[in-house]
């Protein structure tokens, strides 16, 4: 299976989803993609959405995700980031991930309905 995300910029929020196999290197592009961007709004909204990724990569690695995570959002004075995951492993992975990343400016919420995950994105 073909590695893939996109990155949609939508109406207050940027919407990444994933799906394919993604390694830990081809994550680790996309945490890269975000810090390098200069014109970003200083207070970003994230949506990820999992469309059948299948992660190539170990538990292990979920320190090493999040401190490339850490890097990633201190150029933001917020991120607030929802996940829309439906598979019990996923989701599970998502939480570690999540409680890894030690940062203040990072709020993040996991879901398994997209429309709920937007509607918590887009409160003020």
């Amino acid at each position: 299976m073909e590695k893939e995300f996109k990155i949609q910029w939508k109406e207050g929020y940027v919407e990444v989803s994933l799906e394919g196999d993604i390694t830990f290197s081809r994550y680790a592009e996309l945490f890269r993609t975000f810090a390098s961007q200069e014109n970003l709004p200083k207070k970003i909204r994230v949506l990820g959405v999992d469309n059948g990724v299948n992660l190539k990569f170990m538990a292990d690695d979920v320190i090493k995700l999040s401190a490339l995570r850490e890097q990633a959002i201190a150029q933001f004075e917020s991120v607030r980031h929802a996940f829309v995951v439906e598979d019990p492993t996923k989701t599970a992975f998502a939480i570690l991930s999540s409680q890894e990343t030690y940062s203040s400016n990072y709020l993040v919420k996991i879901f398994s309905s997209k429309e709920y995950a937007i509607h918590w994105l887009l409160e003020e």
